[in-house]
């Protein structure tokens, strides 16, 4: 460092070059020497003492990073460039390399006793989460309070694990082995993502043909399949969801009624019945065949179909292209049958069938089943019936851990501990779509309901009894209740009056700013996420895979359970599926990112000192992004300020005053070729 500190004639024993090595060490550690640094002491004792915090300090991050992180995973700088820049330069890249040592910095520990892994926790030295370290809570998201999805083999040892007779199943396979089954409006997005339109239900199979007699027969299930028309990079198509093996579904069975305890329960007392001739609809001879009730949705995906900005949301760059690698498909499945349904009236009949008389027999539209719920009758959601352990047996092996189980001595809020299991280490309900769609729905569901219930009985003395009554309140100019429950559903997440609740509080945090003299926002921007390319996104995912395929290692890689390395900076498929089914670290990732990057980056070099921001997730591809509302420094724009204010200057002076200030200070740049295509 060049620059002498600003009391160097105090400091008779100051190095220089010690100083440096100290701020550089506390920049690739992300350390704060604010309270120790010795560049700023006062005088030659106090310099002392700052020279052994800070070293004090810097030693006790250093080995906390080396305990967390291999030596390739750890962040460094090129401290040569650092100190080849001006003091200046370096200023502004502490705030860059200060981020990225951050970004460097993050990664998943698992609570030894609740099993949740993320990185958004951490765990003391006995590798125990905050929550559960507290004494208040110690045992509440634990195996005491029947949290954890366990499942117990014949000596009593418990296993937290899925069993190898659950985990090898098929899409078709698990649909003939629900006792429940739950229908769950699925559709495909883009390159493997899923997104949820409508609302789930759960159908108890019929309980004298269906649920007494497993595994169920072709005609009793119905799964919905979206197809890609892409063939994989060996240029032929590869569909092995729906295959049913005869061995398998009977070897999930035998072993759900010996250890799952609802299964258990339902075959000792003769309720549930295991009937091998079930399956033999397949080939005489063949123990393997395709589930005959598929329905397919075929969509074409075109070679532009990335070209629409506003429906990916990025640059083509950040996105891996869908037809250039192998990718399974994804369905929507449940139960479902022809039987008419009680829910059409004979005018919701007659727009039915003029539907269907304009499609026409030969049409390319899917006609599909209407969900019938007259017969089975949907299960109420609200009684003791465990929906969860009998609709996903495979995640729940032992009938441990459902939502209403009746071991459970502390209450959880249903929100806790969908979390809690979406957290849980070996990640099988993260990888799980059709739980983690009907889970949410259900938790949404259940939080608008408990609400409207506190609305009802709290702050409508007298509502209506019925439809007519609230029509004929409205006809006589009474609008009360409906500019109550309007107010009230801005608690409902998604709804319109919860936007506007919304759009009101940024309009009033905009005043505020004004009447403070911060001014209005200066700066619209989106913090877009690039998943396939950041490198610290792609470290935490292999970590949160190596974590959850047992932590193994050969020849000091880690690797899955097969044996393989862990790769996805090499292998696209395995990239890809990493997104898709580990999302939830992807999200957590960004929102650690867009944070640090406004804190440091935002903070420091661009003057970004108040923000708002709203996250969504991108339409086109189903990714989330950030669109934020920033209001500068003032220091940073007042200059430019001055000399819009002046008189005379045409909106194109004004233009292109903005668009070099914009140049110079963010790097941006607001021209275009006019020649370039």
């Amino acid at each position: 460092m060049n620059i002498k500190p600003p009391h160097h004639d105090r400091l008779r024993d100051y190095d220089a070059l010690h100083v440096q090595q100290l701020w550089e060490d506390a920049i690739e550690l992300d350390v704060d020497l604010s309270a120790c640094d010795p560049y700023r002491a006062l005088n030659n004792d106090k310099y002392k003492i700052a020279i052994g915090q800070a070293t004090k300090v810097i030693s006790a991050a250093r080995r906390k990073r080396d305990a967390h992180f291999r030596k390739e995973d750890m962040y460094a700088i090129n401290r040569q460039a650092f100190r080849a820049s001006t003091y200046a330069e370096q200023k502004v890249l502490e705030s860059l390399m200060r981020f990225e040592s951050r970004m460097m910095q993050l990664h998943h520990d698992v609570c030894s006793l609740c099993n949740e892994c993320s990185i958004d926790m951490t765990v003391n030295k006995n590798n125990v989460c905050r929550r559960c370290a507290n004494k208040r809570t110690k045992n509440d998201y634990t195996k005491e309070n029947a949290m954890i999805p366990l499942w117990i083999d014949d000596e009593g040892k418990e296993h937290l694990e899925v069993p190898p007779e659950l985990e090898c199943l098929t899409i078709a396979e698990k649909l003939l082995i629900q006792r429940v089954s739950p229908l769950v409006p699925i559709h495909h997005i883009k390159n493997g993502n899923l997104g949820i339109k409508g609302h789930v239900c759960s159908f108890m199979q019929n309980i004298e043909d269906l649920a007494s007699s497993l595994p169920k027969l072709p005609h009793q299930v119905k799964a919905i399949r979206m197809i890609r028309t892409h063939e994989n990079s060996d240029g032929l198509p590869v569909t092995t969801m729906y295959t049913v093996n005869r061995r398998r579904v009977m070897n999930a069975l035998l072993w759900l009624v010996k250890h799952h305890s609802d299964y258990r329960q339902a075959y000792e007392n003769g309720e549930l019945t295991i009937d091998e001739t079930n399956l033999d609809w397949m080939p005489a001879g063949i123990d393997e065949a395709d589930l005959l009730s598929v329905t397919d949705i075929v969509h074409t995906e075109k070679n532009d179909s990335l070209a629409d900005t506003e429906e990916t949301g990025v640059s083509n760059s950040q996105c891996i292209d869908p037809l250039m690698i192998d990718n399974d498909e994804e369905e929507c499945s449940g139960f479902s049958c022809k039987e008419a349904t009680s829910l059409t009236n004979e005018n919701q009949e007659a727009m039915i069938n003029a539907l269907k008389e304009a499609a026409g027999e030969q049409s390319d539209v899917s006609k599909l089943d209407w969900p019938q719920t007259s017969y089975p009758d949907a299960i109420s959601e609200y009684s003791n019936v465990r929906i969860f352990t009998n609709a996903f047996p495979w995640l729940f092996p032992g009938g441990t851990g459902d939502f209403r189980d009746l071991d459970r001595e502390s209450d959880i809020d249903v929100a806790n501990w969908a979390q809690h299991l979406l957290r849980q280490a070996d990640g099988r309900f993260q990888r799980d779509k059709l739980w983690g769609f009907f889970v949410y729905n259900y938790c949404q569901r259940h939080r608008n309901n408990s609400s409207g219930g506190y609305f009802i009985n709290n702050h409508i003395s007298d509502p209506p009894k019925s439809l007519d009554e609230l029509k004929e309140q409205l006809r006589k100019g009474d609008s009360s209740f409906v500019s109550k429950l309007i107010f009230y559903s801005k608690r409902v997440r998604g709804s319109d009056s919860y936007w506007r609740s919304e759009r009101s509080k940024l309009y009033t945090w905009i005043s505020h700013h004004i009447e403070a003299n911060h001014g209005a926002p200066d700066i619209f921007m989106t913090l877009s996420c690039a998943e396939y390319f950041w490198p610290d996104a792609i470290r935490l995912l292999e970590e949160r895979i190596w974590i959850a395929e047992g932590r193994k290692i050969v020849n000091g890689n880690r690797c899955f359970r097969d044996g393989r390395k862990i790769d996805l900076s090499n292998n696209r498929v395995d990239r890809n599926r990493a997104v898709n089914d580990y999302a939830l670290v992807i999200q957590q990732y960004f929102i650690k990112r867009a944070e640090n990057f406004l804190n440091t980056v935002g903070k420091e070099l661009l003057g970004i000192k108040y923000y708002w921001g709203r996250m969504e997730f991108a339409k086109g591809r189903g990714q989330i992004h950030i669109h934020l509302l920033g209001i500068l420094d003032k220091t940073m724009t007042r200059d430019l300020q001055d000399q819009l204010n002046d008189g005379g200057r045409s909106h194109a002076d004004q233009a292109k005053l903005v668009g070099d200030w914009a140049e110079r200070v963010f790097g941006m740049t607001s021209s275009i070729d006019r020649n370039s295509e």
